[in-house]
């Protein structure tokens, strides 16, 4: 699957929305074994998994070739990555470290800046989530740590 993500990379100069990941070959795993059980076989066998791959590249890997799965988690448009990208700068230059500020006030001064409050809330969570801000007074409050 990585192998014709490279492909298609190179066939279209740019780089693929789609990550293949630990969880996508995991849940590869859980419909093969989810196929097995329904035909209530107490082992996996190779038409489960070939099902299993032929279901996941059908809806995932068809969904994120379209942009159907644009804003769900690890799945981004180039566009919107590069959005999100300056967001986040944006975010550090007018909140030093050390420093703490209003969640609202953020997301309202780059609202003004022609920025989706979606994708404002979703770079406030991704930077939660490395460790770089920390939510304070049940997350009415930032705290840049990094």
């Amino acid at each position: 699957m990585r192998n014709g993500s490279r492909e298609q990379e190179q066939e279209l100069l740019k780089k693929s929305p789609i990550p293949i990941t630990i969880r996508q070959l995991e849940a590869i795993v859980r419909i093969s074994e989810s196929l097995a059980k329904m035909q209530l076989q107490p082992f996996v066998n190779e038409t489960h998994v070939d099902e299993a791959l032929r279901l996941f590249r059908v809806s995932t890997l068809a969904a994120a070739m379209s942009g159907d799965l644009s804003g769900a988690e690890g799945f981004t448009t180039e566009e919107e990555h590069e959005k999100l990208i300056r967001i986040e700068k944006q975010i550090k230059r007018r909140f030093p470290v050390g420093t703490q500020i209003s969640e609202q006030s953020i997301i309202q001064d780059l609202v003004k800046q022609n920025f989706g409050p979606q994708l404002v809330s979703k770079v406030i969570y991704c930077m939660i989530r490395k460790g770089e801000l920390q939510p304070r007074m049940q997350r009415k409050m930032l705290y840049r740590l990094k």
